[in-house]
């Protein structure tokens, strides 16, 4: 799955939302026997729980491939997904985010944002919503303007850019909504429903243009 989703067509859309669930809901009813079959079912489940909106749920899953040296993700794309479902959880979740978990995602986001290269640009649009939000408004504005800047300029091009843009133009909208740019807000709410319409973002992008109006 991981290697047709690289190199596949119609990304972002339904066809690819369809795809990640129908093989979920197979793997579940295969029963999991063996070691490979759980693996492989937990690495697909935390992305299906991202686009669903279950961010708790993602968050669990993502804990329990942690150790798995076979994992089709990097490192530094475990990290970035950790840290989607923890943000996610902190804004719609009804139960607090256990601080633990708000720290080391702060921290794989810190980490990536300073060191990191590919995924640099994913990780400066969280890292400012976290920064916009402990009131850290200067760095928060200048990390959403490079992070914007650079997340344009690799979306036409990099599988995983495009393939999270979704996520990536809705917290630009929340951070821009945080720092007080009603226009730039509702552009990254708009651009996250275009970019993917079928995800829980979306139907939350919808609303949130609706309050901004």
């Amino acid at each position: 799955l991981y290697i047709s989703l690289h190199f596949g067509n119609q990304l972002l859309k339904e066809k690819i939302f369809n795809e990640l669930l129908n093989i979920s809901n197979q793997l579940h009813k295969e029963h999991l026997h063996s070691r490979f079959k759980r693996q492989l079912y937990n690495t697909i489940v935390p992305i299906v729980h991202i686009f669903e909106g279950k961010y708790h749920e993602a968050i669990d899953k993502l804990d329990q491939i942690r150790g798995y040296r076979s994992s089709p993700f990097t490192l530094n794309e475990y990290r970035l997904f950790y840290a989607r479902a923890a943000l996610l959880h902190l804004l719609f979740h009804p139960k607090p985010l256990k601080q633990e978990i708000y720290e080391l995602a702060k921290f794989y986001l810190t980490d990536i944002s300073i060191n990191g290269i590919s995924n640099k640009h994913q990780a400066d649009l969280s890292r400012a919503f976290l920064l916009a939000r402990e009131g850290n408004i200067e760095l928060a504005k200048e990390l959403i303007l490079q992070g914007y800047f650079q997340l344009e300029k690799r979306n036409k091009g990099n599988f995983m850019t495009r393939l999270w843009y979704f996520y990536d133009m809705f917290i630009y909208g929340k951070t821009q909504e945080l720092l007080g740019n009603r226009p730039e807000a509702s552009k990254g709410y708009q651009a996250c429903i275009a970019a993917n319409p079928h995800t829980d973002l979306a139907k939350r992008a919808r609303l949130a243009i609706e309050k901004l109006k």
